[in-house]
């Protein structure tokens, strides 16, 4: 058995290499999508609240998870092009 492979079955902490990495990625990019459709909805959803600031701060919220999504597309993309 070759010790690189029975590091990483024995290993649950050695670091993840190959596609398995863009892999990983690509969960949390799925993830992060969910987030930014609820983000939306949230901002839809806030103007029929009587709070005031309500869309205002479901703005922010949008703009700071879709932000982060592209982040994310970005490494995403980085990590297809680079195995």
């Amino acid at each position: 058995m070759d010790f690189s492979l029975s590091n990483t079955l024995l290993n649950p902490l050695a670091p993840v290499a190959g596609k398995r990495h863009c892999d990983v990625l690509f969960a949390v990019l799925i993830m992060s999508l969910i987030l930014v459709i609820f983000a939306v909805i949230s901002f839809v959803g806030s103007f029929f609240i009587k709070t005031k600031g309500a869309s205002a701060a479901a703005l922010l919220s949008l703009l700071q998870i879709s932000l982060v999504h592209h982040v994310y597309r970005v490494i995403y993309t980085m990590c297809i092009n680079s195995v």
